[in-house]
């Protein structure tokens, strides 16, 4: 900084003193060889100096201190100076990135590894390469590929009887994946409407399964039921008046018959209700009446007949009583109360033989009551008697 405020200094004295100061001779004077090596001693102290300022530019030096505020001629000075370095560093900088790049040396493997390693490496490699080459050879298949020129089958049949059998491995086995369980879709629920014959249907079977089971009030809701949507319906009309007789509601038993008969006016089983709702009402009469205008020759229940039957005894038509018991008995023989009730129309016939045999039948039936097995053992030590 001294040098730079020395120069202007003299310029500012020059400017004061005028023109009178005597100007230096720039003309060159002619000289022989001391001029020349002048010259190069010039070129080579340049050369140097440019080397020198190349290394010092290369060395890394900590950062310089602020320097001190400088007048402004001096600020303009260096802003210039500054200016072009930095136009001129990005080639320094590439220049200096190429000459490293050329000047430092290629390093080769055994400078990167040391020596004995790589001899390590090289030895295991080679073991590997030799293990390789024994799986290979064991993978081969036992029968060689026939060349060209080599006679195949006998040659090959031969190598292969010699040679024993590979051995094969079993995979491993494979997990099965666990199932997973998907979940189930949901139905869909469809209404669809019935008709009131299917509903009558369907009451009809609900009110037979209700009573297998044993539940009568059940059986008598769902028969109901039934007959409210198909008042028409023989099947639940006449099972729902026989359960009425079951129950002694002999009153409820009568209004069933009497309005099915409004539907099936031909129907003999609801006129043989009717006929036992008086029977057990005790107005026989009556009960004759109505199963006397039913046609027998259409009435295939032996319930029918075993009610007519035990009427004409009660009152007093032996005959009809008789009639009516042996048809019985030769539709369904291995009935003891038939043989019974046969019995003892023979006996009021004064039919002796046949009213034993009867008794006799009957016995051997086993279905008999109590008190009418011991009825018959009686007659029929008094008929043996007589």
């Amino acid at each position: 900084m001294s040098v730079i405020n020395q120069m202007l200094k003299d310029l500012e004295s020059r400017k004061d003193s005028g023109s009178n100061l005597p100007q230096p001779d720039f003309n060159p004077q002619s000289g022989g060889l001391g001029h020349w090596l002048i010259r190069l001693v010039v070129i080579a102290l340049l050369m140097g100096a440019g080397y020198w300022l190349w290394l010092d530019g290369r060395q890394e030096y900590p950062p310089a201190s602020p320097l001190p505020e400088a007048p402004a001629t001096l600020a303009l000075v260096e802003q210039d100076a500054s200016a072009s370095l930095a136009m001129s560093q990005p080639a320094l900088e590439i220049e200096q990135s190429a000459e490293a790049l050329t000047s430092e040396p290629v390093k080769t493997v055994e400078q990167v590894v040391p020596q004995p390693e790589v001899k390590a490496i090289a030895k295991n490699v080679a073991i590997k390469e030799s293990q390789l080459s024994q799986v290979i050879a064991q993978a081969k298949p036992a029968i060689p590929v026939q060349p060209e020129g080599m006679p195949a089958p006998e040659a090959i049949t031969q190598i292969q009887a010699n040679e024993p059998p590979p051995q094969v491995t079993e995979p491993a086995a494979i997990p099965t994946p666990a199932v997973v369980a998907t979940p189930a879709r949901q139905a869909k629920i469809q209404l669809h409407r019935m008709s009131p014959a299917q509903v009558a249907l369907s009451e009809l079977k609900q009110a037979r399964e209700a009573q297998d089971a044993g539940n009568l009030q059940q059986t008598e809701a769902s028969y109901q039921t039934s007959l409210r949507m198909n008042p028409s319906q023989w099947d639940a009309r006449v099972e729902l008046a026989q359960l009425y007789l079951q129950q002694q509601r002999l009153q409820d038993a009568w209004q069933q018959a009497e309005q099915g008969i409004k539907f099936h006016p031909r129907s003999p089983e609801l006129y043989r209700i009717q006929a036992e709702v008086r029977h057990q009402q005790g107005q026989l009469e009556e009960a004759w009446n109505i199963l006397s205008q039913i046609d027998e020759s259409k009435f295939l229940n032996d319930d029918f007949l075993m009610l007519k039957a035990g009427l004409a005894n009660k009152l007093a038509r032996h005959e009809l009583a008789y009639i009516l018991y042996v048809r019985l008995t030769e539709r369904t023989p291995n009935i003891g109360r038939w043989w019974f009730g046969r019995a003892l129309s023979a006996e009021l016939l004064t039919r002796a033989g046949e009213a034993r045999y009867c008794y006799q039948r009957a016995l051997n039936s086993g279905d008999l009551s109590s008190a009418s097995h011991n009825y018959a053992t009686s007659r029929m030590k008094q008929l043996r008697a007589l």
